[in-house]
């Protein structure tokens, strides 16, 4: 002890006999002795019978007195020389569907492998823990299949879920255009801020800027998420347990949903999936061509440059010159436009002449004085890229419900039309009846269309007739399954969308028109000046439904149009080839094609028209084509 303790204990001794007297000192310290002196006696005094005591014990419970750390190191070694393996209960039944059990089977397996078993392994070697809890991960599971069919998951996938995504891409462009005119003031505008800014004025006073961005607060929202899904679907007595509870929260949360949503907002693992969902979708070459053109990011469009040079310099490698590269010449007339079209992008972007803004808009127009390209209603509703800004447009307006109704209609009718046909013909072949349970099934996505879309208390209740949806429920309570069901409602909805100024006119006078013009590559020629990437306009009359005008362009698929130099084989071509405008007509065009000295091909349109089917048009050709040999001088002819 140093010489301070020894003055603090001198100084309290001296305080203590200054304030309480010596005397009160002795009294205290006398009867502490005088209390460990008695405790010592008692102890003395019954040491025969403690003992007696003890013999008994140590003869009925033998007790083995272990060296710690030896024994434990056994343990240890012991435990990873035969780990414990714990066996789970055999594959259960959840939905019905062997395909999707299997596999509920097999993640439900592999999570207890990975994220339970390989730590309560080297806690104990009972099993009763694991299995009880893939007991209770069993019933969780049955018990949101159970929710999930009493759910309208059709109304959920086509109608709120489609809105939340709509409306967080809209969030997006409105936070991406918002930044562009902040960074022009304010180099340090932040993306995120901008778009939950926006989300605040649009989800009313509602913000997810704190679980998006620190991951606590993201930890503390999944624990509440879990402890509702808790509450739902555990049995009462597992809820009850609030040590059970807070375990089983902190493995869901901590091994599954943020791990999860960790991999899900990976780069890396987006850009994998999106690899590999191409892999079995081969982009069609318009889509290709739009995104080269609409790309603002020098960066891209290089390395996209060095991948068709590199590969046009492989296949002029291969290009020998025979009468057998015909193929080559395909591809490096395709490739030679696609390096073209890429060059010319990067030259606009790295001398600053963009002709247009990021949605593809022409920013050099004078759109007082411009007559924009004129689509008909059918083309927008059949073309995927027309019926996406058609959708944003009328969501924008709140009459989104309009569209769903008739593409759920459209889709109910083609479904029913095919399950019919093969009812009636498995009916002729007398074969069991499962084919009953799609029938049930149409009639249930039928009253889910009603309910949504036509009933009274209808989520998106749409304005048509009272007597039209009285009809169309009448008739699905009572007939038989049919496609015809919703005709009247179908064509009412077709009216109203086409013929409604504040929906169909009103989308082709709204920039969502505009950008659609842009994306289809309808924009370019509205100064009067061509460029050599881009088709002129065709010509369109709304007016006459009957009629159809068709000029000589160049098609939007550019990879697929070949031009072949080659002194082997020409091409010629005679006539006018001008398709005319009424349902029918013929044609004197003719195309001669001189393969090799021994063999010719010419191909002639005879006779043109205009075919139309469930309100489409589309052109219809009779083309003739004669194939001539020296070896067989007779004439081959195929009308096709």
């Amino acid at each position: 002890m140093k010489v301070s303790d020894y003055i603090w204990i001198v100084l309290t001794i001296v305080l203590f006999i200054t304030t309480f007297s010596l005397q009160l000192l002795l009294i205290v310290f006398s009867s502490l002795l005088f209390v460990i002196i008695g405790c010592l006696s008692s102890l003395y005094l019954n040491h025969s019978s403690v003992e007696k005591d003890y013999q008994i014990f140590r003869s009925c419970h033998s007790i083995q007195m272990i060296d710690s750390n030896k024994e434990w190191k056994e343990f240890l070694d012991n435990l990873n020389d035969n780990p414990v393996v714990h066996t789970l209960p055999k594959a259960d039944v959840f939905t019905g569907d062997p395909l999707i059990d299997d596999q509920l089977n097999d993640v439900l397996r592999l999570a207890f492998r990975d994220y339970i078993n390989s730590w309560y392994a080297y806690v104990s070697p009972n099993q009763e823990f694991t299995l009880h809890l893939y007991s209770i991960a069993q019933m969780a599971i049955k018990s949101v299949t159970q929710r999930l069919h009493s759910m309208d998951i059709v109304s959920y996938m086509t109608t709120k879920l489609v809105d939340d995504f709509a409306s967080h891409l809209r969030l997006y462009r409105l936070a991406q255009n918002k930044l562009k005119e902040l960074k022009v003031n304010d180099p340090n505008a932040n993306l995120l801020s901008i778009f939950f800014d926006f989300e605040v004025s649009m989800e009313r006073n509602i913000c997810r800027d704190l679980v998006s961005e620190d991951n606590e607060s993201c930890t503390d929202y999944l624990s509440q998420i879990c402890d509702i899904l808790q509450y739902l679907l555990l049995p009462i007595d597992c809820f009850k347990s609030r040590t059970f509870r807070s375990l089983f929260r902190g493995l869901v949360v901590k091994s599954c949903l943020y791990p999860l949503l960790e991999m899900l907002s990976d780069p890396d693992f987006i850009n994998q999936t999106i690899v590999w969902l191409y892999k079995s979708y081969l982009v069609s070459s318009d889509t290709f061509i739009n995104v080269l053109r609409l790309c603002d990011k020098s960066e891209e469009l290089e390395a996209v440059r060095q991948m068709v040079c590199h590969e046009i310099a492989f296949l002029r490698s291969k290009d020998t010159g025979g009468d057998d590269d015909f193929e080559i010449k395909q591809q490096l007339s395709s490739l030679l436009f696609v390096k073209d079209l890429i060059e010319s992008r990067l030259k606009s972007i790295n001398e600053g002449s963009f002709d247009s803004d990021s949605n593809g808009i022409p920013t050099q127009i004078d759109w007082n004085n411009t007559k924009l390209f004129s689509l008909p209603f059918d083309v927008v509703l059949k073309n995927n890229i027309g019926l996406s800004y058609f959708i944003e447009f009328m969501s924008s307006i709140g009459a989104q419900g309009y569209v769903y109704f008739y593409l759920n209609v459209e889709g109910f009718k083609v479904s029913a039309e095919q399950q019919i046909s093969e009812a009636e013909l498995i009916k002729m072949g007398k074969c069991n009846a499962n084919n009953c349970v799609h029938l049930d099934s149409l009639k249930e996505a039928a009253i889910n269309i009603y309910d949504t879309y036509l009933s009274e208390k209808a989520s998106h209740k749409l304005k048509l007739e009272e007597t039209i949806c009285k009809n169309i429920h009448s008739r699905i309570m009572t007939e038989k399954l049919s496609e015809n069901w919703f005709d009247s409602a179908h064509h009412q909805v077709y009216d109203i969308m086409m013929n409604s100024e504040q929906f169909f006119a009103a989308f082709k006078k709204s920039n969502h028109y505009v950008k659609l013009l842009a994306e289809l590559d309808l924009l370019k020629d509205l100064n009067g000046k061509q460029e050599e990437d881009c088709e002129p306009l065709a010509k369109c009359d709304d007016n006459d439904s009957n009629s159809i005008s068709f000029d000589d362009c160049d098609s939007l698929n550019s990879l697929e149009d070949i031009i072949l130099t080659s002194d082997n084989i020409s091409i010629t071509s005679d006539g006018s080839g001008n398709s005319n405008s009424t349902t029918s007509g013929y044609s004197t065009s003719n195309t001669t094609l001189h393969v090799s000295e021994d063999i010719e091909v010419s191909a002639e349109i005879i006779k043109t028209g205009v075919v139309r089917e469930f309100g489409n048009a589309y052109a219809a050709y009779v083309i003739n084509v004669t194939k001539k040999t020296i070896n067989s001088p007779e004439e081959k002819k195929e009308n096709f």
